[in-house]
């Protein structure tokens, strides 16, 4: 599958191998990737190969190749994934290199995140901002208090745990 799911900022989010096999998204050792707001604002232009919709962020890596695609579209349509991530389509998989990553071993069992540090440093209102009368909405999530649980959604009380996660 594409993976869990990372946030990526004001209701955005990104499947993990989504991101990470997109053609500008690198991962820094901390588990930490770069590049993913620009690979979803290209994405946004680019159609798939395979079913049309935007959001294409995987592209062949054959110089003269215009192939993008999603990344399960890319896997359906037999293009080939290698250990550093770089991807061929199928009628460039004779340029392959490297290990290919087979069916089965694209999950990410590491902690990795979206790096938001060109964002926030661009950000001047976070001292100025009342944490009591601050809304925070993730997704469908709103978050109407920070600091405080209203109910028993947690396993602990020092931090909101999903019950049995």
């Amino acid at each position: 599958l594409a993976g869990r799911l990372l946030y990526c900022g004001q209701d955005d989010w990104v499947h993990i191998n989504c991101a990470l096999w997109s053609a500008e998204v690198f991962e820094q050792d901390d588990g930490s990737l770069q590049n993913v707001l620009e690979a979803v604002s290209r994405g946004k232009k680019l159609r798939c190969n395979l079913c049309q919709q935007p959001g294409a962020t995987v592209g062949c890596c054959e110089a003269n190749c215009r192939a993008n695609y999603h990344f399960m579209c890319a896997r359906a349509d037999r293009c080939s994934f290698q250990d550093d991530k770089t991807v061929f389509c199928k009628l460039h998989g004779d340029c392959v290199s490297r290990k290919v990553i087979r069916d089965g071993h694209f999950d990410i069992s590491s902690r990795v995140c979206v790096n938001f540090d060109k964002i926030r440093s661009k950000s001047s209102w976070g001292k100025a901002v009342n944490p009591a009368t601050l809304n925070v909405i993730i997704g469908s999530c709103t978050v109407e208090s920070l600091g405080v649980l209203q109910s028993s959604l947690s396993d602990t009380e020092e931090c909101l745990f999903p019950v049995d996660f």
